[in-house]
């Protein structure tokens, strides 16, 4: 029934084109020189605006000062490894862009390992090129040594970063990407901006990658990632790692995880498209996720993931996707404090039940919300304490053919899996509440204590028979379930399927709470902070990725959103939205 609706999100492809500005590029260069490189160009300068280089060598040689800058001539290609010397400051940063009229300036990476590189550098600005080739990466940036420890002042802006050739190798692991940007031994890195970026096209891991720290408590801090656009990668979508005020908002990620496999999953790993792990008082706003594909675990699309402390998603748009819209993961034995999931539209997960020889039965297994503790090798499971899963709506229609039950969701402990119990060190209060839960399949909750639910809507549009599970015991009737399990006492719950009787209450027992269906709230969600307000703002800047990629994207995944949205109750006003 849903799947129709979503049609319209498949016209995004992988061949996205782009019209960058075409006026010239003013400069004004007040604490540095300026340089210049046109390598249309057959004659060798000086770098000066009246004889450029024509070559990446010479720029390669130099080490370039604070406050310097590079301009590449617009139209024209370089072709090699970009790897400029030298550092700026915080006052005068060293910037790379472009100058002239026409396409964006091109570095052409070839077989090298990378198009662009920064190695054990500082306060440089990349902004207005584009990059394709390059055998593992497009754009990295890299702390490789213990000089110096700290890296600050990074920002690319205005870029389109494809076709990384390659795929990864188990020697590689997740190591691969279109930008990527990593911290090695004891180095961090601090205030970096990603934005307005496009990256897509590469068999490769990653889309945006930037990895602050070391595992589990070197981490940078003040990591940002904004109105960028990620689709067509081989794994993760846009991933940030290892730091503390980390921000991803107002985002586009789709055809995310576009390699997988079971033997890649059990070699390299599994994706989700947008997420952060080891992150600490960290925020994902306005996004938009959709087709997150994977093989045996995850395929999500927003995920908190392992040490994450004081992380926040919320008005994001999630699905569809193979696997769940949201996820709270914990591990190696540590405690994952304060984890909010809210104010999100998920519509479409669990579309893949693919499993694999060890017994998996598919990703639809993880609800479109999950919670899970898991621990491996010898890892001990983690922990959840404080967690907030409130005010998302949620459309709930899985794939058919898994091979175990599929709640909308659940907790898990693993190895095992126990479902229906997570681990849990109580002492912040857990809570589900405030949300609207719409279901194809009525199989809403697998979840236990110290969980506690309430103001919840459960919607049915199945016609079969409902069920609730808490504390390991099935409900298959909402009252049942109320008064069974103590929770959800001001909750309430609508059947809208024909024998509930078109637009009249739902009949319930003494105690339980009857919904009209004329006043499900399933549109709450959408506020000044959410995706579609996001939407209007995505296209306002005036750099490359602004005008096409941007529209694209947006009118797409709006149009799916309005279409399913409606099929919901109480959208009266939808038509309104953007």
């Amino acid at each position: 029934m849903f799947k129709a609706c979503l049609s319209a999100l498949l016209v995004l492809g992988s061949s996205v084109a782009f019209a960058g500005p075409s006026g010239a590029t003013e400069v004004s260069a007040t604490h540095g020189r300026v340089y210049y490189l046109d390598c249309s160009l057959t004659a060798p300068g000086d770098g000066s605006v009246a004889t450029p280089w024509n070559s990446l060598a010479a720029v390669n040689s130099t080490v370039f000062s604070a406050g310097s800058t590079l301009l590449l001539a617009r139209g024209s290609t370089c072709d090699g490894t970009l790897e400029p010397g030298g550092s700026g400051t915080a006052h005068a940063p060293i910037t790379i862009s472009a100058y002239g009229s026409g396409a964006l300036p091109t570095i052409d990476g070839g077989s090298g390992e990378e198009a662009i590189l920064l190695d054990n550098q500082q306060h440089w600005t990349i902004k207005n090129v584009e990059t394709t080739g390059g055998s593992r990466f497009g754009i990295f940036v890299e702390g490789s040594s213990a000089t110096p420890l700290r890296l600050s002042g990074i920002r690319i802006a205005d870029v389109v970063v494809k076709d990384v050739s390659g795929e990864p190798s188990k020697l590689t692991g997740k190591f691969s990407g279109l930008i990527y940007m990593k911290a090695s031994g004891e180095q961090t890195f601090h205030d970096v901006t990603v934005s307005h970026a496009l990256a897509y096209g590469t068999s490769q891991w990653g889309g945006i990658v930037l990895d602050a720290g070391e595992f589990p408590s070197n981490r940078g801090s003040g990591i940002t990632v904004k109105d960028s656009i990620v689709h067509d990668v081989g794994g993760d979508g846009i991933l940030i790692g290892e730091a503390n005020a980390a921000t991803s908002v107002g985002n586009v990620a789709y055809n995310t995880g576009m390699i997988m496999s079971q033997a890649v999953a059990h070699t390299i790993g599994t994706p989700s498209a947008i997420w952060d792990f080891n992150c600490h008082h960290c925020r994902v706003a306005g996004n938009v996720a959709f087709d997150s594909h994977s093989a045996i675990h995850d395929g999500g699309d927003y995920d908190i993931d392992t040490a994450s402390d004081y992380q926040t998603v919320t008005g994001n748009f999630g699905g569809p996707s193979d696997g769940y819209c949201g996820s709270i993961f914990s591990s190696y034995g540590m405690t994952e404090r304060n984890s909010t999931f809210t104010d999100n539209v998920c519509i479409g997960n669990g579309t893949n039940v693919a499993g694999d020889a060890s017994g998996s039965t598919g990703l639809p297994s993880q609800g479109a919300i999950l919670l899970n503790s898991f621990g491996f090798n010898g890892v001990k499971p983690g922990c959840l304490d404080g967690v907030r899963i409130a005010g998302n709506t949620v459309y709930w229609d899985p794939a058919s053919g898994a091979t175990s039950s599929t709640p909308l969701i659940q907790a898990q402990l693993n190895p095992g899996p126990t479902y229906g119990k997570a681990l849990f060190c109580p002492s912040r209060p857990d809570q589900v509440t405030n949300n609207t839960f719409v279901a194809e399949n009525p199989e809403y909750l697998k979840l236990g204590s110290p969980l506690q639910l309430n103001h919840n809507t459960y919607v049915d549009l199945s016609g079969q028979t409902p069920q609730w599970q808490y504390n390991l015991t099935t409900y298959t009737s909402f009252g049942a379930y109320q008064q069974g399990s103590g929770q959800d006492g001001s909750s309430c719950f609508v059947d809208l399927t024909a024998a509930a009787g078109a637009g009249a209450p739902v009949p319930a027992p003494p105690g339980p709470k009857a919904c009209h269906p004329g006043a499900v709230p399933t549109n709450r969600a959408i506020s000044t902070d959410h995706p579609l307000a996001y939407a209007g703002r995505l296209g306002a800047s005036a750099g490359p990725t602004s005008e096409h990629a941007h529209t694209v994207a947006n009118q797409a995944w709006r149009r799916a959103l309005r279409q399913a949205l409606a099929q919901l109750p109480g959208q009266g006003s939808l038509h309104s939205a953007p």
